[in-house]
């Protein structure tokens, strides 16, 4: 039965109770659209040219004193790491499959990937008996990380994610089942340090049979995070055991101090004594991977939330790492178990919370990553994604980005492999691999420039060890994140200070109607009605909300969208022989379900096919072309042609005009175009 037949049956069952109101069906509205599961080599969607082959073949990723990411034998080059996390059963491929992901992630113009989630499988499984490798999955992990390399796609992984501990030492804490525990022990019981360092040197002095390395030694390993998300404020009273343990290491700790563990008028000793284990647990590790494992990999930790007390622990990596998501699910009652909620927010109109969130972790002088985001699914507005972490990342000069998640497997195989779109996977959700390739043009090619202005905020032992009525370390005030849309921003730790006075730019300042900044021919704007623009001399994208923030680009629109054009070839707009356009308004799966018409409770996932939301835009390319050189092609989501597109030449501006449409009149979908200019 075709996808098409399937969708009409769809549109034709009875419309009961609930069901037509909130579930998605093909109709008027949404029409069936074709995964693009492979790449048509050599197409428009095909970005493998802008990868070198094969990773580490510049030697080993450095952190440089401008902070920024070169290779030790290319010094002065700056390099930035786009890539995807890999989860679970996922960084475990047959061998033709490792291959055949590998190039399918260059052709995205992805250069890295972060191997994530890979211990639990590795060290025993789910229900291990005992410590214990598993050499099948570790084969296949070394042979996805041998194909990885030969496409230029260098490597991030951590060393404690969520694997299963069976010491005997760490049996009283329940650290078996509880991996939030084994966290939050490492830094708190020395037995804990030892089963760390027990899988570490395991698994990075092992040789990898097909690179004839051993991990720690093979430079296209660039990066390690020593523990996941171990956030030590978060983590130190989730488990009983736990909580007993850290309350008794602070009081002898404020024992030694002569001081009073229950002195009411220092409400921020506990949260020192934190950061005191943390720091000394990160240089151990830190010590233990370089002096005695010899890895050559850059080190970081703590990637997780924004504590101002983070600053102070940021303060030794090599660069600095953090998380963030936008419309995280909150599930009802295990993860991924339905029903779930969305609040369903507009990222734009929240004035780029994620990534601005972000902004003040940054620390001047050193790398920035973001190892983990996501603008989550089903969040309508997702495709924002695109132009909000690509136009901000570049204006901040972050160093490398990974989207949350390629895949896992685990979602795969409870969903029987049928690829809707669901959880955090986007690699079956044609609107945020879509999305992704904006991110490329204007952070990974730096079409957006750096900020030249530039503010830096102080945290001091004042405002570090402050302490919340939650009991938790001071976060950054939200607030002191909105200068970060017209300046470079980042923190410093002085430990001496009046912070209130020493940040009076940052904390003085309310949310505006608008942000604009301009620079070097280039130019963002974000407004809370929702409208954003990025525009450079190479691309431009445009938000439609309620207006076009540049009509001579999109003069009219329809739908909410996301609207973008991009050089190819890196040539100027006008003057480029191959343009990548984008038109992006939604996509779900048919029959997904919700409580709610403003699909804010997700309760049922639905099945194929995908169906895209209707929408239509006039576009206005700036060109410097004659009409009998120009074609337009209408793509398909593997890049291949489909159909060519009328257009017209604008008899005084010049512009190739012609309109998009995300369902054509003969019901054809498409959500991406080239241009092409033969002189």
């Amino acid at each position: 039965m075709s996808n098409r037949l399937i969708a009409t049956i769809m549109l034709c069952l009875p419309a009961v109770g609930s069901f037509a109101a909130h579930t998605i069906a093909a109709g008027e509205e949404w029409q069936p659209i074709e995964q693009g599961h492979v790449i048509e080599p050599g197409s428009a969607l095909d970005f493998s040219a802008w990868i070198e082959a094969p990773a580490g073949r510049y030697g080993a990723v450095i952190a440089n004193k401008k902070g920024e990411f070169e290779f030790e034998k290319r010094p002065g080059e700056a390099v930035r790491f786009r890539g995807v996390n890999l989860c679970f059963d996922a960084n475990f491929p047959a061998k033709a499959d490792a291959e055949s992901l590998a190039r399918r992630l260059r052709q995205m113009g992805y250069n890295a990937v972060r191997i994530h989630h890979y211990d639990v499988l590795v060290a025993g499984g789910w229900h291990p008996a005992d410590y214990v490798t598993d050499r099948v999955r570790l084969d296949q992990l070394d042979y996805l990380l041998c194909c990885m390399r030969s496409e230029g796609l260098y490597i991030s992984t951590d060393l404690f994610t969520i694997r299963k501990i069976k010491a005997e030492a760490l049996k009283a804490y329940g650290a078996e089942d509880d991996f939030q525990a084994f966290k939050a022990l490492v830094p708190l019981l020395p037995a804990a340090m030892e089963e760390w360092k027990r899988f570490a040197r395991d698994i990075l002095t092992h040789r990898n049979p097909y690179t004839g390395m051993t991990w720690a030694e093979d430079p296209a390993l660039f990066s390690i995070c020593p523990v996941n998300e171990d956030t030590l404020y978060d983590l130190h009273n989730q488990n009983p055991s736990v909580a007993a343990l850290s309350q008794k290491l602070f009081a002898e700790w404020c024992g030694e101090k002569s001081l009073d563990p229950d002195d009411k008028s220092k409400p921020g000793l506990f949260v020192r004594f934190l950061t005191e284990r943390h720091r000394t647990a990160d240089l151990e590790m830190r010590r233990f991977l370089k002096e005695e494992l010899n890895v050559k990999a850059l080190i970081s930790g703590n990637n997780w939330k924004t504590y101002q007390a983070q600053t102070v622990l940021r303060s030794q990596y090599d660069y600095v790492d953090n998380h963030s998501y936008w419309d995280h699910p909150a599930w009802s009652s295990g993860p991924h178990d339905l029903p779930y909620r969305f609040p369903q927010k507009n990222a734009v109109a929240e004035l780029a919370f994620v990534p601005r969130n972000l902004f003040l972790t940054r620390i001047p002088g050193k790398p920035f990553v973001v190892t983990e985001f996501n603008y989550c699914f089903p969040n309508q507005y997702r495709a924002q994604g695109g132009p909000l972490m690509g136009a901000y990342a570049a204006l901040q000069g972050w160093n490398g980005l990974f989207r949350f998640n390629w895949s896992d497997g685990i979602i795969q195989e409870r969903f029987n492999n049928v690829p809707i779109i669901r959880g955090f996977d986007f690699n079956t959700d044609p609107v945020n691999l879509l999305s992704e390739y904006i991110i490329g043009f204007f952070w990974q090619r730096n079409d957006l420039p750096v900020l030249q202005d530039e503010m830096t905020f102080s945290v001091t032992d004042e405002s570090a060890f402050a302490v919340e009525q939650n009991g938790k370390p001071a976060v950054f005030p939200e607030k002191a994140s909105l200068p970060g849309l017209t300046h470079r921003i980042g923190s410093v730790y002085k430990p001496a200070g009046n912070a209130a006075r020493l940040n009076a730019d940052f904390l003085n300042n309310q949310p505006r109607a608008a942000y604009r900044t301009a620079q070097d021919g280039s130019t963002v704007e974000i407004e809370k009605a929702g409208n954003f623009l990025a525009s450079t001399p190479q691309s431009i994208a445009l938000v439609l909300q309620t207006r076009s923030m540049d009509t001579d680009f999109v003069p009219q629109f329809d739908q909410p969208a996301v609207v973008f054009c991009g050089s190819i070839d890196s040539l100027p707009l006008e003057k480029s022989k191959r343009l990548l356009v984008l038109h992006l308004t939604n996509v779900l799966n048919t029959g997904i379900r919700f409580s709610d018409p403003e699909m804010k409770n997700l309760e049922a996932n639905g099945t194929l096919p995908l169906l895209v939301r209707r929408g239509s835009a006039r576009l206005a390319v700036p060109n410097a072309a004659k009409t009998a050189d120009i074609k337009i092609f209408a793509l398909d989501l593997s890049g291949r042609r489909i159909r060519e597109v009328p257009f017209s030449i604008h008899p005084d501006s010049r512009r190739i005009e012609f309109t998009v449409q995300t369902i054509a009149a003969d019901q054809q979908t498409c959500m991406a175009y080239e241009i092409l200019r033969t002189k």
